[in-house]
């Protein structure tokens, strides 16, 4: 830290080191100095309207206008605080223009991997919120901000010691308000990234942050502008940038949205009322047409900035000037140059990490997260964030806490220090799902679900659920689990269904048929190092088959009792989803039923699917599939029957498009991850290509092996696809054409996660 130390002794100004040294330099000038006035950069917060100040930061800069201290609220504080311990507007645009804001903001359940329920609900919901056990949240906002505290620790892990925001390279303040007094609060001192985390800690948007016994906040909500609290450090003179939008007119305000939004601004225009007078020069960029959530409208932001400071550059080069008088200097005064006064940061912008140290993770997991990270390669803080932001989702830890330790040059060793995820009381998750098949049967499928938990009811580790579906299918379920010795549990659960299915060979309209199932159901499972499952269950119900119109159908209206009995075996070691890029997914069941009514046979299932994923680059993976499934004796009913169809199925054909006794499918794919996207598309979307060859029949499985008598000759199907596919906070928005069977082109277009 010597080298920052000298740099910081540079910018104190002509009058300190006229008073430091005890003899003046041979070249200084004789005439009497005076100090030099104190400069404060004050900037307001806005969400990601604050992009702006990088344009306005850069324009300091190249005016060469010392800046001895910034003050800032929320994203102001983010963009003040980097800004004090030396990236210069450069380095704060590459930061905004690279980081994924939706991945930053959004927070699906992590795949953890002490769990595999985990797995299952991750590819089924898309978010969470906990409970305590009496009803009330225990996360005090939508967003718990652990991956914008994880990318802050990592661009501030320079100064990770250093509790003093006035030793910095250039003075720091940032402004929050305590939630309880509702009181100002003005960070000086403590963790400097837990100090911009909290400043931009919107109620009920962000978790609340807790810094010396108070809950901090906003600081937007108290002090949006703080020009007052840099007079009151001892700014001399103050720049400060106003982000201030126009209020919404009566006729605008249509909806929630907006009146969240009017009244965030409204709070905003309060706390800046009187605020602009303070300030030597105001700078107010327009910001008309963008929003606090516009984050893929950096560049166009930025240069709003820079073109509010252009404005006012006659204003910016008189100071600039007047710092430049001999009377400011100790310097031979033929030199009139000012250094910035916050210096470059010390570490290079790219780096190759030579050791990567692991500190508080799970047993067995030290070596997985150390091969993610390539050692010996040059790597910029922005990728060495993304990858250990993807390594906490993935392994189930709620937030990484960063080290960079520099060895030479460039060489640095990373440490990361892991915070365990903890298993919340209760929870409830959310999910939806659309597909749409634009055939000349019209198929349109659309599902919410929410399910909830409700852990330690009776003993530690006991788990009562409940789920709700609703859409064209409706799906119910209680189950209470109980464990009984490590990794086993019990279970019984009662279901409730209500299927529609629709029997598309026959081309006819009316042949569309409704089920009503209820179920009660008993068995054990056992979990795998939170891979895999296996499952035992005695199952037993009613269910009654009916068409929906009354014309002539195929099949007859039925109902009955059944009893039976279900074992499998699930595996998940997928590093993602949607669009994984390596493990494997897949399942095995057999289950036989038997008939407590004439109407409907004994029948018995065999159903294998297995998928591969396989990484060929950072951007490249290749995928193949096998299914399997086979009535062994008689056809099930319509609600237990097999399928071929439906997005996460073969490609080209309806959901539930072809019911077949026996089926054998086997493809393959690629997925390409698109390059070079605009920031909110990056790494987010996704080129493919699948196709597949199958057989399927409806006969008894003894007639289609070789020799049998009156053998039957299995029916071919094939397909190919293309497709596009983006990855968004509510689950894969995803386009696919493909060619099938008897040369039929289909396209299906879906959203959401897959029930």
């Amino acid at each position: 830290m010597n080298g920052l130390h000298s740099r910081a002794i540079r910018r104190c100004g002509a009058a300190l080191l006229c008073i430091c040294l005890a003899t003046p330099p041979a070249f200084t000038d004789s005439r009497e100095q005076t100090p030099r006035p104190t400069v404060a950069v004050v900037l307001a917060g806005g969400g990601a309207l604050g992009f702006a100040h990088i344009g306005v930061l850069e324009m300091i800069e190249e005016l060469g206008i010392p800046v001895d201290m910034v003050v800032g609220t929320s994203m102001g504080a983010i963009a003040g605080g980097l800004y004090s311990i030396g990236y210069r507007a450069a380095d704060l645009q590459e930061i905004v223009e690279s980081v994924d804001w939706i991945e930053l903001f959004a927070e699906p359940p992590p795949r953890v991997r002490t769990r595999f329920q985990e797995h299952s609900d991750g590819i089924a919901y898309l978010a969470q919120a906990d409970f305590e056990a009496g009803g009330s949240l225990l996360t005090p906002g939508m967003i718990s901000g652990n991956r914008i505290s994880n990318l802050l620790r990592l661009l501030t892990s320079e100064y990770r010691g250093e509790q003093d925001f006035d030793a910095l390279p250039t003075r720091f303040r940032a402004i929050a308000a305590d939630l309880e007094t509702g009181e100002e609060v003005v960070l000086g001192a403590g963790n400097l990234a837990l100090a911009m985390r909290a400043s931009m800690a919107v109620p009920g948007v962000f978790d609340t942050v807790e810094m010396d016994g108070r809950l901090l906040v906003d600081g937007g909500l108290v002090n949006n502008l703080p020009i007052d609290t840099a007079r009151e450090l001892g700014a001399d003179i103050v720049i400060a940038v106003d982000l201030q939008v126009p209020l919404l007119e009566s006729e605008n305000i249509l909806g929630i949205a907006d009146v969240l939004t009017q009244t965030v601004n409204l709070v905003i225009h309060r706390t800046s009322t009187g605020k602009h007078e303070l300030a030597d020069i105001m700078l107010r960029p327009a910001v008309d047409g963008y929003t606090p959530a516009s984050f893929g409208s950096a560049a166009e932001l930025i240069e709003r900035g820079r073109e509010a400071a252009q404005q006012h550059q006659a204003e910016l080069q008189q100071l600039s000037d007047e710092l430049r008088t001999p009377q400011y200097y100790t310097q031979n005064p033929q030199d009139r140059s000012i250094p910035h006064t916050t210096p470059a940061v010390p570490w290079p912008r790219r780096v190759s990490l030579q050791e990567v140290r692991i500190y508080g993770a799970y047993p067995g997991h030290a070596r997985r997260i150390r091969s993610r990270f390539p050692l010996n390669r040059a790597m910029n803080i922005e990728q060495i964030h993304s990858i250990a932001d993807a390594v906490t989702n993935e392994a189930g830890y709620r937030s990484i806490e960063y080290q960079l330790l520099q060895i030479s040059g460039e060489q640095a060793v990373l440490a990361l220090h892991f915070e365990p995820l903890q298993e919340p009381y209760n929870y409830v998750r959310l999910g939806i799902g659309y597909e749409s098949h634009f055939g000349k049967l019209q198929e349109e499928e659309f599902t919410a679900a929410v399910h909830l938990t409700a852990i330690n009811l009776l003993t530690r580790g006991s788990r009562l659920e409940l789920e709700l579906r609703l859409g064209q299918n409706l799906h119910s379920m209680l189950e209470y689990h109980q464990p009984v010795i490590r990794g086993l549990q019990a279970n019984a659960g009662l279901d409730y269904r209500r299927l529609q299915h629709t029997l598309h060979e026959t081309d006819n309209p009316a042949e569309r048929y409704v089920t009503d199932l209820g179920m009660a159901r008993i068995g054990l499972q056992h979990e795998i190092l939170g891979a895999m499952n296996l499952r035992a269950a005695v199952r037993s119900g009613w269910f009654r088959q009916s068409p929906v119109y009354r014309q002539e159908v195929s099949l007859p209206a039925l109902d009955g009792w059944f009893t039976g009995i279900l074992t499998g075996v699930e595996l998940d070691t997928l590093d993602r989803f949607p669009f994984p890029s390596r493990g494997v997914h897949g399942s095995a069941y057999y289950s036989r039923s038997f008939s407590l009514s004439s109407d409907v046979s004994d029948y018995q299932v065999l159903d294998i699917d297995y998928r591969r994923y396989l990484p060929l680059t950072s951007r490249h993976t290749l995928s193949w599939r096998f299914r399997g499934t086979s009535a062994l004796d008689t056809q099930p009913p319509l609600w237990d029957s097999r399928w071929v169809g439906g997005r996460e199925d073969f490609p080209g054909y309806y959901r539930h498009e072809l019911q077949r006794r026996q089926i054998t499918l086997l493809g393959g794919g690629h997925y390409w991850q698109l390059p070079s996207l605009p920031p909110l598309l990056h790494n987010r979307v996704y080129a493919s290509w699948r196709g597949g060859f199958g057989l399927a029949s409806t006969a008894d499985i003894s007639r289609l092996l070789p020799g049998a008598e009156d053998r039957e000759e299995p029916e071919m199907l094939w397909a190919v696809g293309v497709g596009l596919g983006v990855d968004t906070p509510i689950g894969a928005l995803q386009i696919e054409t493909a060619v099938r069977t008897g040369v039929r082109l289909r396209t299906v277009v879906s959203l959401g996660h897959h029930f």
